[in-house]
C-alpha cells in the first residue's frame, strides 16, 4: 500500500502548481483549472481500495483506468475532471501497458488529439497512440494512427503508406471503420495502388458491422454505377438501411426520394425487401 501511494504521491507532485489555471512552463502539461486539489485523488483511492488490487499491478492498472473513464465521463458519484482523468490513466499506461494499461495509452492519445477539450498537441497523441498500438495491440489505436498520417497535423506528415499499413492491420482484426478506411484508400488508390474490387470488398466487409458510412458509400457505388454494375434497386436497399438505421441521420433520405423516380413502386418493393432480409440474416445475405 505504502509502495503505491508513493507511485501515485510522486506523480501528483511531479505535475507542477495544480491550482493555476495558465499554461505551463513545460508544453505537453495540460492547461489546469483553479481550485483543483491534487491530494483529492488519493483520498479517493484510499476510499475504495482493497488489499487484493493492492496485491496485483494487473488490478491496480484495471482500477486507475476505471477511475481516470469516470472522472473522464462523470459519473453520478464522480464529477468530471479531465485532469484527474489524465494523472489515473497515465499512471494505468505506466503501470501495466499490456493489460488496462493499454486502452489507457489509447485515451491518452485521445486526450492529446483534444478530446474532452483538452490542450492539443499531435505529437504526444501520437506516440501514446503508437505505444498502444504496437506494444498493446490497441486496434483503437490502430486506427487512429492511420487517421492521423491520412490528414497529417502539426507537426505530423501526411504518409499513406504508413496510414494504410495501419488501416490494414486493424481491418483484419474486423475493426470496422477501418475496414471502411481501408476501402477508402483502395478506392483513392492513397498508399496504394487503386483497386475498386478491394475497396468495395472492405466497403462490404464495415458494412456486413453496421458501419453506416460504409453502407452509405455502397449505396452511392451502386447508383453511379463508378466501380459496380449500376444497380439502382441495390442503391434503394443500402439507402434504405441506412435511413432506418437511425432516425436522426436524414443523409439518405435525398438519394432515396431520387431514386424512387427512376424506380417502378414493384422494385420499391423489392429493395424493401431486401433489406429486411439483409437485416433478418445479421447483414450476411445483402445481396
Amino acid at each position: 500500500m505504502i509502495r503505491f501511494r508513493l507511485i501515485i504521491a510522486s506523480l501528483v507532485l511531479s505535475a507542477p502548481s495544480l491550482a493555476v489555471a495558465t499554461p505551463l512552463s513545460d508544453p505537453h502539461q495540460p492547461i489546469l483549472p483553479s481550485g483543483y486539489l491534487a491530494d483529492g485523488l488519493i483520498s479517493r483511492y484510499a476510499t475504495l481500495r482493497t488489499q487484493k488490487l493492492l496485491r496485483n499491478a494487473r488490478y491496480i492498472s484495471a482500477y486507475q483506468l476505471q477511475l481516470g473513464t469516470d472522472y473522464l465521463s462523470g459519473t453520478d458519484e464522480i464529477p468530471k475532471n479531465v485532469i484527474a482523468a489524465y494523472l489515473w490513466l497515465r499512471s494505468s499506461a505506466m503501470l501495466d501497458p499490456e493489460f488496462a494499461g493499454g486502452e489507457a495509452r489509447h485515451q491518452l492519445g485521445e486526450l492529446y488529439s483534444g478530446k474532452s477539450g483538452f490542450k492539443k498537441d499531435y505529437a504526444e497523441a501520437l506516440k501514446w497512440y503508437r505505444l498502444a498500438a504496437e506494444d498493446s495491440g490497441n486496434v483503437e489505436s490502430q486506427n487512429a494512427l492511420g487517421l492521423l498520417y491520412v490528414k497529417g497535423q502539426e507537426g505530423i506528415e501526411k504518409d499513406y503508406s504508413l496510414a494504410f499499413r495501419w488501416f490494414l492491420v486493424a481491418a483484419n482484426q474486423n475493426h470496422a471503420t477501418a475496414q471502411y478506411n481501408l476501402g477508402q484508400m483502395y478506392f483513392k488508390g492513397l498508399g496504394v495502388e487503386k483497386d475498386d474490387r478491394e475497396a468495395v470488398h472492405w466497403f462490404r466487409k464495415a458494412a456486413a458491422q453496421q458501419d453506416l458510412d460504409a453502407q452509405f458509400k455502397l449505396a452511392s457505388i451502386y447508383a453511379t454505377g463508378e466501380q459496380v454494375q449500376q444497380d439502382y434497386v441495390k442503391a434503394y436497399m443500402w439507402y434504405h438501411l441506412v435511413d432506418t438505421a437511425d432516425d436522426t441521420d436524414t443523409s439518405a433520405k435525398g438519394p432515396l426520394e431520387g431514386l424512387s423516380l427512376k424506380l417502378r413502386p414493384e422494385q420499391v418493393t423489392e429493395a424493401v425487401a431486401m433489406a429486411n432480409t439483409c437485416k433478418e440474416s445479421d447483414f450476411k445475405n445483402c445481396d
